[in-house]
């Protein structure tokens, strides 16, 4: 049974940097929208509402003997969702996902009715896995969310493109693939999971069973996981439970 985490006070002082960028970030999604609403149609292919879902394991990040696993729904065209992969996600994978505490299993939830370009952003991702390199896409299009988002262009595709070329895969592979939309009964799949565990906003956490919703700075994160450690510290796999892996590469 997944719990929402009940949220600390955030008055601490080292939390002011965080929130601040939080502030910033979405000041820029207002006039993102503004601009939308002078603007044409959009020309990007949306996900179809009657496609058939797939089982999905998202992508992971960590060693599948980590103590904890943290599931992280985020849209990739949700400001909140890029304050937390510039700014906390780091340290996140510096201190927790490289020490061997915690494996990270990321699925994109995209809010279209606001964010037109995010399909591209989700299919982008998942070609950029097919050639080992989900984690390289999803930091650029994290770091250049303004330069591709939906009040920035009406052709983020061209963008993916250029993020491609930079992390070094094959152009004309990469093309076609997002062209094709080969991938959305999956991008589907990780709505369902979104779904399954009751996510209402992005980014939204379940980090040991509990969900918690919204951006976090580190230590904010760590808290929770640290509470994570304890619960699974103090209550071992069941002898004999077979263990399973179903890590997505």
């Amino acid at each position: 049974m997944v719990k929402k985490a009940k949220q600390a006070p955030r008055a601490n002082a080292s939390k002011r940097g965080f929130y601040m960028a939080l502030a910033v970030v979405a000041v820029v999604g207002i006039g993102a929208l503004i601009a939308l609403s002078q603007r044409g149609g959009n020309a990007v292919k949306p996900l179809d509402p009657n496609l058939k879902p797939v089982a999905t394991s998202g992508y992971t990040l960590g060693s599948p003997n980590a103590p904890v696993e943290v599931l992280e729904f985020a849209d990739f065209e949700c400001p909140a969702c890029a304050v937390f992969a510039n700014v906390t996600e780091p340290d996140v994978r510096t201190k927790l996902v490289d020490a061997g505490l915690i494996r990270v299993r990321f699925f994109d939830f995209q809010i279209t009715d606001v964010h037109r370009n995010t399909i591209v952003a989700s299919r982008a991702a998942a070609c950029a896995n097919e050639e080992g390199k989900f984690w390289e896409m999803h930091d650029l299009i994290f770091m250049n969310q303004d330069r591709w988002s939906t009040g920035a262009t009406s052709k983020p595709a061209a963008m993916m493109e250029q993020f491609a070329k930079q992390i070094g895969l094959d152009g004309a592979k990469f093309s076609a693939c997002l062209e094709s939309g080969r991938h959305d009964a999956e991008i589907a799949g990780h709505r369902a999971e979104a779904e399954k565990f009751k996510v209402g906003s992005t980014p939204s956490f379940v980090i040991g069973g509990n969900l918690v919703e919204g951006a976090m700075p580190y230590d904010e994160f760590k808290r929770h996981v640290d509470e994570a450690l304890a619960r699974a510290k103090a209550a071992p796999a069941a002898p004999g439970a077979p263990a399973t892996d179903s890590t997505k590469k």
